[in-house]
């Protein structure tokens, strides 16, 4: 039996005599414009900054319209590949600020009573 590979991200699926109905780690998100990446949609853990790009580089040489959600009507019908290219630049800009607001310093001020003597 063979290994199915979803074409949107790259993940390699277990064997079977079908493929998956739907990816376990790319999924579209409510407004069918974009999907998400996560390593797990129940803990809500998504995947790395450098997964996300393994994913993109993957299936850049695809020709694609349509991707499929894991929930009813959730279905990028048109443009799928570019909707898989915005939400991974959507995620590099969120991951970057993300990066810089833990890089930045943060300062507290001492309450009056825990002076050190």
């Amino acid at each position: 039996m063979p290994n199915y590979i979803c074409t949107t991200c790259g993940t390699q699926h277990t064997e079977g005599e079908q493929p998956p109905s739907v990816c376990a780690v790319c999924q579209v998100v409510a407004d069918r414009k974009h999907i998400s990446f996560m390593y797990s949609y129940p803990n809500y853990v998504p995947l790395s900054a450098a997964a996300v790009e393994r994913i993109v580089k993957a299936v850049e040489p695809f020709e694609y319209e349509r991707v499929y959600g894991a929930f009813w009507d959730t279905v990028i019908h048109q443009d799928g590949k570019a909707a898989v290219g915005r939400s991974a630049e959507q995620y590099r800009q969120r991951s970057r600020a993300k990066r810089n607001e833990r890089m930045r310093p943060r300062y507290v001020r001492p309450r009056l009573g825990d002076r050190a003597s």
